[in-house]
């Protein structure tokens, strides 16, 4: 007794005959071990019974998507995605505050060389002036040194 002959199929193009086999028409035939077997190893039900098929098609209603396994991996991979981003904002963020940072430190020090520059050319300047007026000193006292050396001279020529 073919199931196939019940359903007004030959049993050579349809499902194979036997007391294990069931008849779901043309290229969805599965035996109940084959069916048993699917449901444990495929999580998301590839092969679903025709109760399940009504539960499946009102999920898919009210998610408008076929395959809820790709979504669920989708929204994973774009919040990942958006934390990356997130983290790559505050990354380039705190670069930036860094380089501003060290761009204010190097000014500030800029600022206190500049200073210490400007003391040491005030401090400089201030030792070339003395240093000229000892120098005019020592030139004076050498011209009245040579003034009395003459005077003398006469002296002891008298």
């Amino acid at each position: 007794m073919g199931r196939g002959r019940d359903k007004g199929h030959p049993p050579t193009t349809c499902c194979p005959v036997g007391p294990l086999n069931s008849c779901l028409c043309v290229g969805e035939w599965v035996t109940i071990a084959f069916r048993a077997i699917l449901k444990l190893l495929c999580p998301w039900n590839v092969i679903r019974e025709p109760a399940n098929e009504v539960a499946f098609q009102r999920s898919k209603r009210k998610t408008g998507n076929n395959e809820p396994h790709l979504t669920d991996a989708a929204r994973k991979r774009t919040e990942r995605i958006k934390e990356l981003e997130d983290q790559l904002a505050q990354f380039e963020s705190q670069v930036a505050h860094l380089k501003q940072e060290t761009a204010r430190k190097a000014f500030e020090r800029a600022r206190e060389l500049e200073v210490v520059a400007a003391q040491r050319a005030d401090l400089l300047n201030e030792k070339d002036k003395e240093l000229a007026d000892v120098r005019e000193a020592l030139t004076q006292r050498s011209v009245r040194i040579q003034e009395l050396e003459r005077t003398l001279a006469e002296i002891d020529r008298k």
